[in-house]
């Protein structure tokens, strides 16, 4: 095999390459990238690494201070929270609901024990937020309307 480096072709007629990138399930004892972990996830490195300093996923740290993260560990944690989805669920549904029969949002997170941003951002993601000028007429109550 020739290498492609120097200009020249990869294996004749697609024939498999013996390297290359890997699927995670070839080898147990794999080390993924925070990269890898994070699109598992759907969430961006950052929020990875805040999580791994938290201690809700443990890491390998590489020579170089870098992190990796074990197959199996990111596995039980995707299932944790598949698990726990269903809870999740019931509650932005019960959440959005309340919020359309006129709480405010920090109204609605002190129901849940929640943060003012995080429930805004829930609702944001339902798509049933108010815009402010409406959340004020909604807090002034009715409109009298003029009398002619």
């Amino acid at each position: 095999m020739r290498s492609q480096k120097n200009g020249e072709s990869g294996p004749p007629n697609g024939a498999a390459r013996p390297y290359g990138p890997r699927s995670p399930d070839d080898r147990p004892d794999l080390l993924l990238t925070p990269k890898e972990v994070a699109a598992m996830f759907g969430i961006s490195v950052p929020t990875l690494a805040t999580w791994a300093r938290d201690g809700a996923l443990p890491y390998v740290p590489t020579p170089g201070g870098h992190r990796r993260y074990r197959r199996a560990d990111v596995r039980a944690l995707l299932e944790k929270k598949n698990t726990a989805e269903p809870a999740r669920t019931e509650m932005e549904e019960d959440a959005v609901r309340l919020y359309e029969q006129g709480w405010s949002i920090r109204q609605v997170a002190e129901r849940f024990e929640c943060g003012y941003g995080a429930m805004r951002r829930i609702l944001a993601r339902h798509g049933v937020l108010r815009s402010r000028k409406q959340a004020a007429d909604d807090r002034e109550g009715p409109s009298l309307g003029t009398f002619s």
